[in-house]
This record gives C-alpha cells, structure tokens and sequence, in this order.
C-alpha cells in the first residue's frame, strides 16, 4: 500500500469515527447503553432511577418508571375551619396526588442502593428529594406548598423528605444512598425540585418497601 493510500485510508477512519461521536451526542446516547455494559451500574445507562439489586448478577438495575400526579388538592376541612377561625393565619397545604395507596414498584430491601443517570451535565442529585408518601384513602400524597389569607410558599414538606448521600462516579452517573432504613410498608420517590428544564420535572419516580 503506498503512502498517499495509507493517509486516505487513515481519514476514512478518522471521519467514521468523528460521524459515530456526533450521533451519540444528537440522540443523547452514550457508549454502554446497551450489551455486556449492562451489568456494570459505574457505567453509563439510559437516563433515569435505578435500584441496585446485588442478587441479580446479570443485570442488577432494575428502573424505577415514573408515576405523574393525579391531581391537587388544598387542603382538608379542618384546614380550612382552622384559616377561617383564625381570620385566614393558619395556613393549609397544597397536596399532590399521586393515584394508588402502593406503587408498582416494590423493593424488597429497608436500605437500598440506587443509581442515578442524567444526559445533561446541569442535573444532579441536589435537584432532587427522596420524599416519604402519605398514604391516605387510596392515594399517595406529598406536600408540595401552602397558602393562607397572605400569601402562600412553594416546598416540599421537611416532614417527608429522607436525607440521602450521593457519589458522581463520572459525568452523568451518580450513586445514591438514603442515610438511615427506609420504613417497612412505606411508600417513596424521587421527585424534581430544580428550577431548570428536565426531562424529570413533575415526575413522581415512585417505589414501595417490603421487608
């Protein structure tokens, strides 16, 4: 082979490679969505929530699908009695409702392990609150505010966030732990409380534990 057909041969290369890193960058893809990847949760994953299931070796991720809200509501009777007693002082919470007292998803584990995947290098766990559900009268609800005669405050409610720790692993790919057991029979998600745009905005990333 001469010399000038070794140079094109090597920008042929050269240009293939450069075409397959653009398409991954246009479809959000990374290397390792799919294959013997799949197994190792440090590498990269299709966008989203997973719990680490160490009993399963061939494929311990296991996704955790979202659920969306099914509704608000503000307040209860009592609320309400107490704000016109007080003139409008006492505040009532604004819920939202996430359908079904249970999720689909059930984790058979009090202290689990969950691995996080983000495309955009702007999302992090920080943007995130793993949230205990109240369980009430066939729903799930999660207090996202509250209002009164003066006003009203957007927020999840402090009484039903867990406080987790995370490590990045590399860039999109975070591992995350709840600090303390996770309750028997409770009811969780992970839910966005970023102000940027996101795929996981008002998305409920919902799970249940069972002993």
């Amino acid at each position: 082979m001469n010399l000038s057909l070794k140079k094109s041969v090597a920008l042929i290369a050269l240009f293939a490679a450069s075409v397959c890193q653009g398409a991954f960058a246009q479809s959000g893809e990374r290397p390792g969505d799919k294959g013997s990847d799949k197994a190792d949760p440090a590498k990269w994953h299709n966008e989203g929530f997973y719990y680490f299931n160490p009993k399963n070796s061939s494929d311990p991720l296991l996704l955790i699908d979202p659920s969306t809200s099914n509704g608000r509501k503000s307040g209860g009777y009592r609320q309400h009695m107490a704000s016109a007693w007080s003139g409008g002082i006492a505040s009532a919470k604004d819920d939202a409702i996430v359908k079904g007292e249970t999720s689909q998803t059930v984790l058979h584990d009090l202290k689990p392990v969950f691995y996080a995947y983000f495309e955009k290098d702007n999302i992090n766990p920080k943007l995130f609150v793993l949230v205990q559900f109240i369980q009430k009268k066939g729903n799930r609800l999660l207090v996202v505010g509250s209002h009164n005669a003066y006003g009203s405050s957007q927020g999840v409610s402090e009484k039903q966030v867990v406080d987790f720790t995370y490590e990045k692993l590399s860039s999109g790919i975070f591992k995350i732990i709840p600090k303390d057991a996770l309750e028997d029979g409770g009811e969780y998600c992970f839910y966005y409380i970023g102000k940027a745009e996101s795929n996981f905005a008002g998305g409920f990333y919902d799970f249940g534990i069972a002993k």
